[in-house]
């Protein structure tokens, strides 16, 4: 795997048995009433290609557009959890010196929660629903390509709390 980024993001596990077929897209009320788990997510941006900025668009779609692996750690999760999310600032310290930062409400369609039901939408509408259990990973918050072998990354998620690896070569 060559991997060249890795993106702090919040996920969340869905009980895709409530999020079946419905007539109308599904609201955000009900989305949030699917979840079953919050994530704090390290995605660890990946490709098979050596030279992935030449590759063309499909041999990056092939490439699963470039997702290497996701470290993800549940954390508790309530009402409040939910009403702080779009607030909640993300750090990346690689050697605990910060390299990156950014905020959940820079997300793909401006929140983690939005995110996730413009995804749970985006599939429905093509008769394509979720299942029990996935996770789905709603965009950075911050992203760095400033690492190596052996360096000791740790994603600070404020109040959240925090998730640390070590790169192995």
């Amino acid at each position: 795997m060559n991997m060249f980024a890795l993106e702090a993001e919040i996920g969340f596990v869905v009980k895709g048995s409530k999020l079946q077929q419905h007539i109308s897209p599904f609201s955000k009320k009900q989305v949030k009433e699917a979840v079953t788990e919050v994530c704090l997510c390290l995605e660890l941006v990946g490709t098979r290609y050596k030279d992935v900025e030449n590759a063309t668009t499909y041999q990056k779609l092939a490439d699963c557009i470039c997702a290497g692996g996701v470290v993800s750690k549940s954390i508790p999760w309530n009402d409040e959890i939910f009403r702080t999310l779009d607030d909640t600032q993300a750090g990346i310290l690689v050697n605990d010196k910060l390299v990156a930062n950014g905020y959940a409400a820079t997300v793909p369609a401006g929140s983690p929660l939005d995110a996730l039901t413009w995804c749970v939408n985006d599939l429905a509408s093509r008769n394509i629903f979720m299942r029990d259990g996935q996770l789905v990973i709603t965009g950075k918050l911050a992203v760095t390509k400033s690492f190596s072998a052996n360096d000791r990354i740790t994603v600070q998620f404020g109040k959240l709390g925090e998730i640390a690896i070590t790169i192995q070569p």
